[in-house]
């Protein structure tokens, strides 16, 4: 897993990450990388597709076997998460915060 680069270009490890990501969102490692449906897995799961897009160099294939879901789940992730962060207000804020200290925690 090593071989994926954070867009600054240092070496870094996405596994870090994920266990960041649970910790933010209070959930476990295998749960959020497991095939529940519920509502606050989803949203753990959310932020790190996006984390691992947006901070590394996956694509959606690299993201989606990293996080054990084919692409076409990891668009679908993506496509939720940008409608969250426009249509519910409370919710964006809410995620947005947990977001931004990931994404920092992910660049540095």
């Amino acid at each position: 897993m090593g071989r994926w680069l954070r867009k600054a270009g240092d070496m870094s490890n996405p596994e870090d990450l994920v266990q960041e990501v649970a910790q933010e969102f209070d959930v476990s490692v295998d749960d959020m990388l497991g095939k529940s449906r519920a509502r606050d897995l989803v949203d753990a799961r959310g932020a790190l597709a996006n984390l691992l897009l947006e901070c590394y160099n996956m694509n959606w294939s690299d993201a989606g076997s990293f996080i054990n879901r084919d692409r076409t789940s990891i668009a679908h992730v993506i496509r939720r998460h940008n409608a969250i962060m426009r249509n519910d207000d409370w919710l964006s804020e809410s995620y947005a915060g947990s977001y931004k200290r990931l994404k920092s925690w992910a660049m540095n």
